[in-house]
């Protein structure tokens, strides 16, 4: 129903108000015609308004922050064909949805009550489509305005105003423009439909109902004197869920029998229904009509019914009655995937209109583990979040390393871990035309309803992720994306991210922002995949908070370390000594490369300290600029060197080499029948020193899954311990070959791992006890399977 808005209701809402409840009473949806305060003076048409726009825009934006409960239907103008040239009233539409959209982004926004055809197609040049929803024409005009307005503003909903006002009910006028594809506004309050016709209007035309549009005349009524009835007094009505057809018949309320022929499937019976109650009865046989050539099956039937309007369900002899109202089934009138992206795409350009900055605090957290250090590290870092939709920066405020506060004036160097990778852009995802869409359908996502669609990038249109997303099947805003990078660049093997996206209550309005971010990464360093958790969230979030610039400029000034956006992802930046802020003497900080002091003392599982270590970890991601990772690690007698190239020869290949000199010795001591170590058998203990050289091929497949090819080639050097017995044989020293093959598999934090390993002994003589009874010549070989399977926990 039409409720005029004219300037002045707008400053003083009250009486608005309570037409609304009113309305909303009668279970009636309002559209509110939004009157710029501009009336036509000598009849004609003005070009030029005489009042103040941008007060009037205003003043709009504070009703609607107001009122934010049930839908929200817009028209821009009244009669505004009467009083606007058609590049003023498509001036107003524009400003105005903008205003609409970014306050209530699932409104619907309409134009005006329009009488010249030619205005259609001016609006349309004038670029109107994606800021309106629906065409409203004038109620009674001709078909040729329906088609006029379909080629201006294709895929456009079609409003009639001034429904109600003729002669017809409000249930033959609702139901024959439904079979034009077009909806009705009711002219007033007082030419609101009766309770009954609506409650007939709602049993007849759910969602699922399809009213035959009277041009196919697939079923034509006689009335008992003989003459027929008008095409548009007779609709045809279908129903998908009911599985059922229905006649409504309109005017002529004659007396006696009516005869009914209807083309299509054979109709063996048919059914008087009352439209109010629902209940229904026998109305009659049918029998089929002989075909007078072609035009396919015909049948006739003769049913004589009480009153008007008559409605008249049409099936197979035997079948059962139309169910109770209480008993049908209900869904959801369907959108189209095309109209859902519009939608989408609507609402989310209205916002960016509107969105010129945001701060934040951001909590960043990520866990990863260092096999070759046996050492898993949880960092997190506290920050404040700038952006201006072009450019993004973190001010890193405070740092914890395994929970305890990082304190020094530098950040440290972590082993593998390249802060710029992995404290990553929040993903601005564009569903646009660089992806290919699947909708999956209305689902519930945490209580509420969404429309999950499905996407991938579509060939050499640069899409770079795939995944799902969830839009609020009310607001079309989205709520959650899962992504996963399609070809993320090396050292990075993998990349998923999950996003969550809430209202957000500032600057007057509420805006849908990302408010947590998951992701797992998985990286290749030195040949190995590691895996890396991570979690970003968003708090204290302020939309175009008017001190920004002061806020940017203080953290500048406080000497924290800064990550800037760049187009080839973050780069940290420090200041010179010389000073320097907002990139005034900044130079980007070398964060590819680590360099840590490795000191301690090592306990063994007899919990006896043994030598103290001190010695230096250095990693570079990318050495001399090849692209290739270095890790080299001394301490004392210790070396060890690893080299890696991640993308071998542009390929997926994963190369590593290796080698590892320690010539101290270690105690081997020996295992019971349990494979447990014996404390108390000491005369068969051995020194042993190894030293190894191995090589490592990998390859991933997908994004989570992983071959690796492993050879090994280890020395051991065996001594004679301080109390190993003088008859014990001492082994041979000897070279030991192993090759590996594995499968990895890392997603949502869980890691699968299985492989199977030969290895052999390049010598094996007789060794161990004098009388041989442990000694067995066909250990110079052997083969292991290996599996794994864990998931590490962080607790916050």
């Amino acid at each position: 129903m039409r409720v005029p808005v004219p300037a002045p209701l707008l400053r003083d809402p009250a009486p608005l108000d309570r037409l609304l409840d009113e309305i909303a009473s009668r279970d009636l949806v309002s559209i509110l015609v939004l009157i710029p305060a501009w009336p036509p003076q000598g009849g004609g048409r003005r070009s030029v308004p005489g009042f103040d726009l941008e007060a009037w825009l205003d003043d709009i934006d504070r009703l609607l922050v107001s009122r934010r409960a049930g839908p929200l239907l817009v028209q821009v103008g009244d009669r505004m064909s009467e009083k606007a040239e058609p590049r003023l009233h498509a001036f107003l539409i524009k400003r105005v949805s903008t205003r609409v959209k970014a306050v209530r982004p699932a409104a619907v926004v309409a134009t005006g009550p329009l009488r010249v055809l030619e205005d259609l197609a001016e609006l349309g040049r004038q670029g109107v489509s994606p800021y309106i929803d629906a065409v409203t024409l004038v109620a009674g005009q001709p078909g040729e305005a329906l088609a006029a307005a379909r080629r201006a503003l294709p895929g456009r909903a079609i409003w009639l105003d001034g429904a109600g006002a003729g002669e017809r009910s409000f249930l033959h006028e609702a139901t024959l423009a439904l079979s034009r594809a077009v909806s009705l506004v009711v002219a007033a309050p007082s030419r609101s439909p009766e309770p009954a016709s609506l409650a007939a209007w709602r049993r007849l035309l759910g969602p699922e109902a399809v009213v035959v549009a009277t041009r196919f005349g697939r079923v034509r009524a006689v009335a008992p004197g003989g003459g027929p009835y008008p095409g548009e007094d007779v609709l045809e009505i279908q129903s998908d869920v009911r599985g059922s057809r229905f006649v409504l018949l309109f005017g002529q309320a004659a007396e006696g029998p009516v005869e009914l022929t209807v083309s299509g499937p054979l109709v063996g019976i048919a059914w008087l229904v009352d439209p109010i109650s629902g209940q229904e009865r026998v109305g009659g046989a049918a029998a089929p009509v002989p075909a007078e050539g072609p035009g396919g099956s015909r049948s006739r039937v003769v049913v004589d019914p009480p009153g008007e309007p008559a409605l008249i369900r049409l099936g197979r002899a035997g079948a059962p009655p139309v169910p109770r109202v209480a008993e049908q089934v209900q869904t959801d009138r369907g959108l189209t995937l095309a109209e859902i992206l519009a939608r989408h795409r609507r609402v989310q350009a209205s916002q960016e209109r509107l969105f010129r900055s945001l701060v934040a605090d951001a909590r960043i957290e990520y866990h990863f583990s260092v096999a070759n250090l046996n050492q898993t590290f949880d960092v997190t870092t506290r920050n404040r979040y700038f952006t201006d939709g072009s450019k993004s920066q973190y001010e890193e405020r405070e740092m914890f390393i395994n929970g305890a506060r990082w304190r020094g004036a530098r950040r440290p160097d972590l082993p593998f871990i390249v802060p710029e990778k992995v404290t990553e852009v929040p993903l601005d995802l564009r569903l646009d035309e660089r992806y290919a869409y699947r909708l999956k359908g209305l689902v519930d996502l945490d209580g509420e309803r969404a429309y999950l669609l499905f996407f991938e990038p579509i060939e050499g249109k640069g899409g770079t992720y795939r995944g799902k997303v969830w839009l609020d099947a009310r607001l079309f805003t989205k709520r959650r994306m899962n992504v996963i990078e399609t070809h993320p660049g090396l050292p990075v093997i993998s990349n998923e991210i999950v996003q969550v996206f809430e209202p957000i209550h500032s600057d007057g309005r509420v805006w849908w922002l990302l408010t947590r971010l998951e992701g797992q990464m998985v990286f290749t360093a030195l040949g190995r995949s590691i895996l890396l958790e991570r979690q970003i969230e968003y708090a204290e979030i302020e939309v175009n908070a008017p001190d920004q610039q002061e806020q940017i400029d203080r953290a500048w000034a406080s000497g924290h370390p800064i990550l800037e956006e760049t187009d080839r992802g973050f780069q940290r930046l420090e200041v010179d000594r010389g000073g320097g802020r907002r990139g005034q003497d900044l130079r980007v900080a070398d964060s590819s490369i680590s360099r840590l002091l490795v000191t301690g003392i090592s306990v063994g599982g007899d919990f006896i300290p043994g030598l103290p270590f001190g010695g230096i970890n250095y990693f570079n991601m990318d050495y001399r600029g090849t692209g290739t990772q270095l890790d080299v690690a001394w301490a004392g007698p210790f070396f060890s060197t690893f080299w890696s190239d991640p993308g071998l020869g542009r390929s997926k290949v994963i190369l590593g080499a290796q080698v590892r000199v320690n010539p101290l010795d270690r105690t081997d001591k020996r295992l019971n029948e349990n494979d447990a170590i014996d404390e108390d058998v000491k005369a068969e203990r051995l020194d042993v020193s190894e030293q190894l050289v191995g090589a490592t091929l990998g390859y991933p497949l997908g994004a989570f899954h992983k071959f690796e090819l492993e050879g090994d080639l280890e020395y051991f050097d065996y001594d004679a311990d301080s109390d190993t017995a003088v008859d014990f044989v001492v082994p041979e020293d000897t070279l030991v070959g192993s090759l590996t093959l594995r499968w990895i598999y890392n997603r949502g934090g869980y890691r699968l791992e299985y492989g199977i390993s030969g290895s052999k002994r390049d010598s094996w003589d007789f060794w161990g006890k004098p009388d041989g009874s442990d000694f067995d010549s066909g250990d110079a070989r052997w083969v292991r399977s290996i599996f794994s399977f864990n998931k590490i926990f962080f607790v916050r």
